[in-house]
């Protein structure tokens, strides 16, 4: 049986999001929309087409 193209990136999205964590606190991170938002200390990290960029320095504070 082969698997979709649409079903083997969103694989490989899932693995990736295992593997990566916030540069600044390690903890995990949640896709939402173009941002990686930390579980813990609600830093968010831009995505450049469609690459995270887990610089310390692009983190952001998450406004409430």
């Amino acid at each position: 049986m082969a698997i979709s193209l649409a079903r083997l990136r969103k694989r490989k999205q899932a693995d990736l999001m295992r593997l990566i964590a916030c540069p600044v606190c390690k903890s995990s991170l949640e896709k939402r929309g173009e941002r990686l938002i930390c579980s813990s200390c609600r830093k968010w990290y831009p995505m450049w087409k469609g690459v995270p960029v887990l610089l310390v320095s692009e983190g952001r504070g998450l406004e409430l």
